[in-house]
């Protein structure tokens, strides 16, 4: 009989609303419109993202870009705000699931 293959790791389930909500509140300068507008996403569906720890250099630019302080040419995606708050330690590392329902 075949065996699955798979890896066990941390799930962190966040619905769009809570993700919009916190990063709205906790950096009230950013550009970020909210996952559904920067990662073009339809309704029902998962943004899904493993985090990782950044290097010195891409955390000053995401920090600069959250801050209000960036240009929207050099716009960050959601999965680097995710790596740098694990990397800030705002948040523990693991898979992160943003549920898209509205």
């Amino acid at each position: 009989m075949l065996e699955l293959k798979f890896k066990t790791e941390i799930v962190h389930t966040i619905k769009d609303s809570d993700w919009d909500s916190f990063i709205k509140e906790y950096f009230p300068k950013s550009p970020y419109e909210g996952i559904c507008c920067e990662e073009e996403l339809k309704n029902g569906s998962t943004f899904s993202h493993n985090s990782a720890e950044i290097n010195l250099t891409k955390s000053i630019k995401i920090s600069d870009y959250l801050d209000g302080e960036t240009s929207i040419e050099d716009m960050i995606s959601t999965g680097d705000i995710i790596n740098y708050l694990v990397t800030d330690t705002v948040l523990p590392a693991g898979l992160y699931n943003i549920n898209i329902d509205w």
